[in-house]
């Protein structure tokens, strides 16, 4: 039974037993329903209110949904018919050739039923080679120089017509290329191409066609020239009859042939000979797992974003229901006068709720698909340079999930509003009369104060044991809540609750580390986002409401001053701060929501700000990274750099380092698993520089750079890149799983066989490049094959060209060695940008989530009218102008709203001065306060306050003084 399965079914059988209980008291199910009948108008806003949570998490959930669909899509598309591609490799893991009958074997044994899940198989040659286009001195250097059979392929390679294409188009010299090789090298039919091949020979090519975007032209979005196999073989690969790749299709379709990838690998290592080492790329099975793992990951933390709007809207559904029972308060008052129990009471409103849960439940999950299809329009816009479309996609499982958690969390709400709004004292109900804020009399909070000191103690004491900073967090602040409760025995509330809430904020931000002191080094996910925004939250609206006679008093003091003024404020304040309940639930909404926001927009402002000084640390004082497929000579370096200052017109670079590569394994100490790793040998001039930063390193080296210069004499240590710390990934797995310490010693094994020993001295802050550093003349002595094909470029200043139009000039004097560039500086820019988008994206979806207290309000303002007619006719009895009632509501609204925005920036900005030092961007970036950001989200959130409040006000204004008065609702 899956998962929606089962909420299903728990929904269905929380049905059914209401269901049953409205069967065997159907005197409280009329009223129930006769409450709903007669308030049609209201009932909407209910339901308004009630969907929040629903639609919320319908929203995420769909979001996930498109982003899984055009991921998934993406990799069908670039795969095709390819399930798996079988390939050889040699003693150090590379790709190598092997014999064509192979293939030709394994199509035999096809064709005999040998493999039952394989449909259809094809030889290849694919080698990433670089292209020239003379004509336009163009060039791209990694580009997929495909070599297949006309006759038999596993993806079609279609024309302008949607035909294949014919053998005559890809032999005797001629090629057809796809749409991105075209544009790379602006190249057009008739156009001759220089391919040059891997012992940089150049091999000319025709184009005789440029493909449609389709099959095998969209091969993982690469730069593609096809030709003809047997030709490929002479002149590029190995030789004649010689293929390194087969592609595989699985019997099925393109989207579910991946699913019997398992079965198809396990049949081909049955028919490929034993005595060759052979290994299978399961492309579209790994694509189709990493899309589900990045969207499931995606909609995680879409989840939990929204989590903080999903708490709001149970604050609002509590703060509905409140509202009912005030406005019925008489009604139940004398409902308990002739009989009815206070369980009679919980009942009638559950039946009453049920109804709005059910309704809510369902509306709310179709709203979730417009929050999913706004977030996908800005998807669209932020994302478009990117030549991606974001058209939304969902599955009702997804809807079903949504509906489903969105019914119980309403109705578990529901369910414990009703059994608070039921306790009520009877001869005040009847009075009408308020009840008082936590009498001293009232034992309830005594025994919920007894309660929530024990479960604090057991959080806190879980929380040490398994050190998980959620538990350590939330204990303490639960001990200090229950202990106010059990203080106001004995004193005024609102001593208690302020030491309380003040802990709660002053614990949770924790300035002077006191947790780690008392329990040691605890551990939190992204669990902990939602926590300490709740705990701070809650912790500052306790201290605004307990104190807000003060508060009222300095308001009145600042603003009450002349005219009419005074009484306008005083009844726009006053009434607010008498519901502390409701008005507390308000705060809350409001607060959450900005919190989030704020907290969201200074962790963009931080990557922002620290641009300049992860350059620095990643780029070890050089602009550029180039690298090459084969080995670059350094007289061919020195030729090159002429060249490219004569085509400037000036010298371009300062100096340049070079690298030697090899593939290695590498088995950490006191593991046993081995990871293929690079073994990286910088020179004299980088080592002796020592201008890459070290984010850890021994304590037996003084500098960074003492630690870069001992490399140079000692051959038993080395320097690791930053991927191998988790926490320079947000707490998330390094690359390939392997975390390493300084003081460490991994083995490292080349692959000519030849074993060493090395101990981490140093780990880097940069992760460009991922591998183990050591002097270049170690890497020579262990690996005398490796090649430099890494080099490091500093840009000479006053060139007059970008860092971006220098590297691209670099690509084209060494085209014929395939060089790549990684401009340091733009790439950095452009992962930020990225995250910075993803922020954005966060900051729209949680602006949504205002609207929940924006709704929170509108309702508390519609329902106020309603329940203040009387009140409204006695202060237009007395002289209150309309313009001054208009007023007042105004200034309620106003007042609510604006204080619960504040409390949510101030918040907001000590949690974010707290993570500036914990998330290590102290060393980074300065604090620096996106003050745009947050002022436009501010001005945003109140105007629409406004606007959604105005009708309810001005139609109190408009009531005449004898109809309020004489009118009872």
């Amino acid at each position: 039974m899956d998962f929606l399965q089962q909420l299903a079914v728990l929904v269905m059988a929380i049905i059914l037993v209401v269901g049953a209980m409205a069967f065997r008291r159907p005197v409280f199910a009329r009223m129930a329903i006769r409450n709903i009948s007669r308030r049609k108008r209201f009932v909407v806003i209910v339901i308004s209110g009630l969907m929040i949570a629903t639609a919320m998490i319908s929203g995420s959930l769909v979001v996930g949904d498109t982003l899984d669909y055009i991921i998934k899509q993406e990799t069908f598309d670039n795969t095709g018919e390819v399930d798996i591609v079988v390939y050889a490799t040699d003693e150090a893991g590379d790709m190598r050739y092997f014999n064509q009958s192979v293939a030709t074997d394994l199509m035999s044994a096809v064709d005999a039923g040998a493999l039952p899940h394989v449909d259809k198989l094809a030889p290849a040659v694919r080698e990433w080679l670089p292209v020239i286009n003379p004509r336009l001195n163009s060039s791209s250097p990694r580009v997929t120089i495909f070599g297949f059979d006309p006759s038999n392929t596993v993806n079609n390679l279609l024309d302008e017509s949607g035909d294949p294409v014919t053998a005559d188009l890809v032999t005797n010299g001629n090629a057809v290329i796809n749409s991105e090789l075209a544009k790379d090298l602006e190249a057009t039919v008739g156009d001759t191409v220089i391919v040059i091949n891997a012992t940089g020979v150049p091999m000319p090519f025709t184009v005789a066609l440029i493909v449609q975007d389709s099959g095998m032209a969209l091969w993982f979005g690469d730069a593609i020239l096809f030709a003809e196999l047997s030709f490929v073989q002479a002149t590029i690969g190995s030789g004649p009859g010689l293929i390194n790749q087969i592609d595989v299709s699985n019997i099925g379709g393109i989207e579910d042939g991946y699913l019997v990838t398992d079965e198809a690998v396990l049949e081909l290592k049955a028919e490929l000979p034993s005595d060759e080492s052979f290994e299978f790329a399961e492309e579209k099975k790994d694509g189709i797992e990493m899309a589900e793992e990045t969207s499931d990951q995606i909609s995680q933390i879409f989840v939990v974003m929204s989590s903080f709007a999903i708490i709001a809207g149970i604050m609002l559904i509590v703060n509905i229901f409140v509202m009912l029972a005030e406005e019925r308060k008489p009604e139940m008052g004398i409902s308990r006068a002739i009989g009815m129990k206070r369980a009679d009471l919980t009942q009638t409103f559950l039946f009453e709720g049920t109804v709005y849960a059910l309704i809510a439940s369902a509306v709310g999950t179709f709203v979730g698909l417009l929050i999913a299809g706004i977030m996908m329009a800005a998807f669209s816009a932020i994302m478009a340079g990117e030549e991606l479309t974001f058209v939304i996609h969902f599955t009702w499982e997804s809807l079903g999930v949504a509906a489903c958690v969105g019914f119980l969390i309403t109705l578990a709400t529901v369910a414990l509003a009703s059994w608070r709004v039921s306790k009520l004292n009877i001869v005040r109900a009847i009075r009408d009369i308020p009840e008082p804020i936590l009498a001293k009399s009232e034992k309830r909070y005594i025994l919920l104060g007894i309660l929530s000191v024990a479960f604090g103690v057991v959080l806190t004491v879980t929380g040490a044991q398994s050190h998980q900073a959620a538990l350590t967090s939330s204990g303490p602040s639960l001990v200090a809540l229950g202990g106010a409760m059990l203080a106001v025995r004995f004193v005024s509330p609102r001593m208690p609750f302020t030491i309380a809430g003040a802990f709660m904020v002053f614990w949770t931000l924790d300035p002077f580390n006191i947790q780690e002191d008392i329990f040691g080094a605890v551990t939190g996910d992204m669990e902990m986002f939602i926590v300490t925004g709740v705990l701070l939250v809650t912790g500052g609206v306790i201290v605004s409401i307990f104190n807000s006679d003060l508060l009222l008093e300095g308001v009145t003091k600042i603003f009450g001053r002349g005219g009419s003024r005074l009484p306008i404020l005083k009844s726009a304040i006053s009434y607010p701060m008498n519901k502390k309940f409701r008005t507390g639930l308000s705060l809350f909404m409001f607060s959450l929501i900005m919190f989030t926001v704020v907290v969201i927009a200074m962790m963009a402002s931080f990557q922002r700000e620290s641009v300049d000084t992860l350059t620095e640390q990643f780029s070890g004082g050089y602009d550029v990274i180039g690298m090459t497929f084969r080995d670059l000579p350094d007289d061919e370096m020195s030729s090159g750099l002429d060249r490219l200052s004569e085509a400037i017109g000036r010298p371009a670079i300062d100096r340049v380092s070079g690298a030697l590569i090899a593939n290695i394994d590498l088995v950490p100490e006191g593991d046993n698993e081995s990871y293929q790793r690079t073994l990286i040998g910088f020179d004299d001039v980088v080592i002796e520089g020592g201008g890459f930063s070290l984010a850890d390193r021994s304590a037996d080296y003084e500098t960074d750079a003492d630690a870069w210069s001992a490399l140079a004499t000692d051959r038993s240590i080395a320097i690791v890149d930053g991927s191998a710390i988790p926490q320079m990934h947000g707490g998330f797995e390094p690359f390939l799983s392997l975390s390493l310490e300084v003081g460490q010693t991994v083995t490292v094994t080349i692959f000519n066989g030849t074993t060493v020993n090395l101990t981490v001295i140093g780990i880097m802050d940069q992760m460009f490049l991922q591998g183990i550093f050591i002097s270049d003349d170690f890497v020579a002595e262990l690996a005398p094959s490796s090649a430099k094909m890494l080099h490091y470029f500093s840009i000479e200043e006053g060139t007059g060209l970008t860092n971006a139009e220098v590297a691209e000039q670099l690509e084209r004097v060494f085209v014929e060695y395939g060089m790549t560039t990684i401009v340091i500086r733009d790439t950095i820019e452009m992962v930020f940008s990225m995250v910075a988008s993803i922020m954005q994206l966060m900051e729209i979806f949680l602006g949504m989530g205002l609207i929940v207290g924006i709704t929170g309000l509108g309702i508390i303002t519609i329902r106020n009218v309603a329940e203040r007619r009387q009140e409204i006719g006695v202060m237009r009895a007395i002289g209150y102008q309309r313009d001054m009632i208009l007023k007042s509501f105004l200034l309620e609204t106003s007042f609510v709203s604006l204080l619960g925005i504040t409390l949510g920036l101030v918040l907001g900005l000590a949690l974010s001065y707290q993570l500036h030092s914990w998330g290590g961007f102290s060393e980074a970036s300065p604090f620096v306060i996106p003050w745009f950001d947050i002022i436009l989200v501010t001005v945003v959130a109140f105007s629409v306050t406004l606007l959604s409040t105005l009708p309810p006000s001005r139609a109190a204004a408009r009531l005449a003084p004898a109809e309020a008065l004489r009118r009872i609702d």
